[in-house]
């Protein structure tokens, strides 16, 4: 073989080094935030089940079916009806706060994209997912919408189409504000 030809096989062999260990470091820090995200589930599970008992305690009722929940563990429906708003509300609050997380309609379609095959966790980089992070929700959803009507068959790179697809969304945006970042 010519000595460019090794010169070049070696290039590309580098090449592929960086962007295996690129993913492995990627795939490393999702990992690492999704243990974090567990941690802050069961966290705020516990921070439940605190204000649950402390709850009862303090709306003990004394109608005899509340005592019967109570006495098995049961929260009473009043509680199971507070806690379901206030999850919600802390869950939306939390997903716009925590760092690294999405809107939820967002997270839904990511997670749509996931079940359907059209891409894998750890498939898209975490460049792209900053990128698609930064986006308002409306503008995600408009992104990961076009991806997933896109014909993967031919798309080589899904973190590269991906991000042409945001790029263009934020183009759209720019457009139809008249030139200014809608």
């Amino acid at each position: 073989a010519m000595p460019e030809d090794r010169d070049r096989d070696n290039d590309r062999d580098g090449r592929d080094h960086d962007r295996d260990r690129d993913r492995d470091h990627d795939r490393e820090r999702e990992r690492d935030r999704e243990r974090d995200r567990e941690r802050d589930r069961e966290r705020d599970r516990e921070r439940d089940r605190e204000r649950d008992r402390e709850r009862d305690r303090d709306n003990h009722s004394g109608d005899e079916s509340s005592l019967k929940r109570r006495a098995d563990g049961e929260p009473s429906e009043e509680i199971k009806r507070q806690r379901t708003e206030e999850d919600t509300a802390a869950s939306i609050a939390l997903s716009m706060l925590r760092p690294g997380a999405f809107a939820p309609a967002v997270q839904g379609l990511l997670d749509s994209c996931y079940a359907t095959g059209i891409c894998n966790k750890g498939e898209l980089d975490e460049r792209v997912m900053e990128a698609l992070r930064s986006l308002k929700e409306m503008d995600g959803c408009a992104a990961l919408a076009e991806f997933m009507r896109s014909d993967m068959s031919r798309v080589r790179n899904k973190s590269a189409y991906l991000s042409g697809v945001i790029s263009r969304v934020k183009d759209e945006r720019s457009r139809a504000a008249g030139g200014f970042a809608a």
